[in-house]
Formats: C-alpha cells, structure tokens, sequence
C-alpha cells in the first residue's frame, strides 16, 4: 500500500515540476502574465485534491478490504462454530443412541428374569418343604425307635392307632402307611446278609408279577451281587438300608458320619450296579428328628411300615403256623409290610401267605419312588 502511495506522489511532483519549468519560460516573455499568476495555486489545489483523493479512496478501500476481511473471518468463525456445535450434537447424539438401549437392555436382560427364577425355583420350595438350610444342627437329636403294640389298639381300616401320632410328628420327612382307601399293599424286605432263602422268596414273586423293595446294606450289595442283580433285572426297586447298619441305630453316629454312610452306600451301588436308589429305610429302625432331614437333604423319601413281627433273629424264629395267622389278621388298606429274608419262617409260609392276601380281596402295589 505504501509502494502505491510513493509511486502516485512522485508522478504528481513530476507533473508539478514540468509545470514550474513551463511558468518559468512564459515569465521571460511576460512576467506580469495573469495567466501564469493564476496557473500555479490552480494546479497546486487539483494536486492538493487529487492526493487526497487519491488516499481517501485507497483508505476506503483498505477499509473495505479489512471490514471484508473481517467478515470473510467472522463468516468462517461462524461456520466453524457451526460446525462445533454440529459436530458436539451429533457426538452427543451418538452417545444417547448407544447408551439408552445398552441401559435398557441390561435391565431387561438381567435383573428381572433372574430375580423370578430364584424365587421360583429355590427359595419357595425350600421354605415350604423344610426347614432352613442352616438350622440342621439345631434340630432334636433325641434317638427314637419306631414300633407299635402288635396286640394294642386299631383304627377303623384295621391299621396301628399308634401311625396317626407318628405320621403327626414325623410325617413330614417319611412314609408310615399309604393310601388307606385302597385295599393295596406294599411289600418290602431289609436285607442284612444272604443264608440262601431269597431266591426262593424272588421265585414267588415272579410268579404273581409283585414287585417288592428291597433295602440292602453294605454287606449284602458286596457279597451277593448275583441276587442283586435278578432284583434289578425283574424290576424290584433296590433302597439304601445304610452301610455299616450301626448296631445302635444310624443317630449313635455324629452327623457327618450318618451322612457319610449314606453317601457311601449310594455311590456303592451307583457304581456296582449303575442303580440310583430314591428310598431310605433306618437300620434298627432308629431315628431322630435331626437325622430325618439330614437323609431327607440327600434326596432320600424316607420308608418306615405298619405291619413288621420280630423275624430279624435267624437264631430265634417265630413259630410259622402263627406267623402266617397274625400276618393276615393284621392286613389293612395301604399297609406297608417289612420282612427279613434270613428269617426261616418266612421262607416256609411266604407263598401261602402271599394267596392268603390274594384271597382277601388285596393286590400288591409297586412302591412310589418320585
């Protein structure tokens, strides 16, 4: 700008030269000319005003050119705060389209199904059925030992008055009698160890399609796995009698133990004979209210009866002409029989009592195991 500005200064001193050298030829002719007095201040103005002319319009246009220049960077600034705010709103745009569905579908997803299964499938049955898992130790270890007055009392169906007060305190982890409106009987045995009777007593069933449960302890399921195996493969249902039969009865042991021998004698037969037993029958026919639910947590339903005699002792027999009198006198609708098969007595009367109870109008059920 300043380069321009020298450039028209100095043409315009050329031209101011050129016209004093002009003024001063004319004054040789004629000094007192009023044309050259009136010459000069006339140039000397157009000059004065050229010149300022002339900055005026190069400030007008540098003024221009800077307010353009302004406004070019205003214009721009504009834009690119424009183009941040877009660009922010679009990120933040993105931002809630990604998150919203993430939150919802987290929500939806994982809380509320999770927190109904549960309910459903733990907590509810639990309560209703049991007690809480941790108050096992807590619960009665007083041993009791199931039995009833052969000779006493009986209830309108023939059965044991005395069930009606075992199934009251007890009915809620085992089965003393069943369904007492049917004339159908089941039919169990506690299988100690073999002296060679139970093929015989298998025979007899086979023969009238009955299917017994047979509650085996360790001993036996070791030692006559040939007898097992016709049990399973003529479709008698097999059941944990405990391992070791403790002579006192499975509560003289500590907890840990008592579940323990269950455990074991589970897995022995699992394992032997690939045979998942569902019954539990107590050894000696002892119990306590702490072991109930410790064998009832294994999975186990819980087997007593309502009709036993004392058969156990191979040493000391009941004679069979009563035997097979008492055993028949004592049927009654849904009456759970137990027998022994080292019992010689039962050996000898086993098939006519069998048509004895034929005879009366009674059928023999296969015990529920689910």
């Amino acid at each position: 700008m300043k380069i321009k500005l020298n450039y028209v200064l100095f043409i315009i001193l050329l031209f101011g030269m050129s016209a004093s050298c002009m003024g001063c030829g004319q004054t040789a002719v004629s000094v007192d000319s009023p044309t050259t007095e009136n010459t000069e201040p006339e140039n000397t103005t157009e000059t004065a005003e050229t010149i300022e002319t002339v900055e005026m319009t190069e400030a007008v246009e540098t003024t221009e050119t800077i307010e353009n220049t302004e406004a070019v960077e205003t214009t721009e600034t504009i834009e690119n705060t424009e183009t941040i705010e877009n660009t922010e709103t679009i990120e933040n745009t993105e931002v809630i389209a990604t998150t919203e569905p993430t939150e919802t579908t987290e929500a939806t997803e994982t809380t509320e199904p999770t927190e109904t299964t549960e309910a459903t499938e733990t907590t509810e049955p639990t309560k209703e059925q049991q007690p809480p898992e941790d108050s096992i130790e807590t619960l009665d270890k007083t041993i009791l030992h199931f039995g009833y007055d052969q000779d006493g009392p009986r209830d309108a169906n023939n059965a044991p008055a005395g069930m009606a007060w075992y199934i009251r305190n007890w009915g809620k982890w085992a089965t003393f009698i069943q369904d007492t409106t049917k004339k159908e009987i089941y039919l169990t045995f506690n299988m100690g160890y073999e002296i060679g009777y139970t093929a015989g007593i298998l025979d007899v069933l086979k023969e009238h399609n009955i299917k017994a449960v047979f509650f085996l302890v360790g001993e036996y399921a070791e030692t006559a796995p040939d007898l097992v195996w016709r049990m399973i493969n003529e479709g008698h249902i097999i059941g944990n009698h405990s391992y070791a039969h403790p002579p006192g009865g499975l509560p003289t042991l500590p907890l840990e133990d008592q579940i323990a021998d269950t455990i074991y004698m589970h897995n022995l037969v699992k394992n032997k004979y690939g045979y998942d037993m569902k019954l539990y029958r107590f050894p000696s026919g002892a119990y306590s209210t702490q072991s109930l639910e410790a064998i009832s947590r294994l999975g186990y339903k819980q087997v007593f009866y309502s009709f036993y005699y004392y058969d156990y002792d191979e040493n000391n027999q009941p004679d069979p002409t009563e035997a097979l009198k008492v055993s028949l006198e004592q049927l009654h609708p849904g009456a759970i029989y137990m027998f022994h098969t080292i019992s010689s007595t039962n050996a000898k009367i086993f098939a006519e009592w069998v048509n004895g109870v034929l005879a009366q109008g009674y059928t023999f059920g296969i015990y529920p195991v689910e």
